[in-house]
């Protein structure tokens, strides 16, 4: 949530906060996105919390139906982050399986070998 918020006074309103959700058009969202100039991850972000916003404001009658015009700009393209617990997270991902193994059993059996086998 505090990341949405903050995504949404860095990134949307300085450009956008002064237009209503109606008024927004494809134009208007091509040119904003063309200059975001945050890393490539959180230009998309902040597409997507708009394009929730685009959405709810037709849901509620703001704007008409099918006029989003989010779902029709491209994204940027971004690699998929791959990282690894450490010693530590692992230690502590352990007692939280231990705690939970009466309970949990299958889950903590599957998160279990997952993190075994590196997945």
């Amino acid at each position: 949530m505090e990341t949405n918020t903050q995504i949404l006074r860095k990134n949307i309103l300085p450009a956008l906060g002064h237009m209503t959700l109606n008024a927004i058009m494809s134009d208007d969202l091509k040119r904003w996105f063309a200059l975001l100039s945050e890393p490539p991850g959180i230009a998309n972000r902040a597409m997507l919390e708009l394009a929730v916003m685009m959405r709810m404001a037709e849901f509620w009658g703001y704007r008409a139906h099918n006029t989003d015009h989010c779902k029709r700009t491209r994204r940027y393209a971004t690699k998929p982050n791959e990282r690894f617990l450490d010693t530590g997270e692992l230690a502590r991902l352990g007692l939280a399986l231990d705690a939970r193994e009466a309970k949990w059993h299958e889950a903590v059996a599957a998160t279990t070998l997952l993190a075994l086998t590196d997945c």
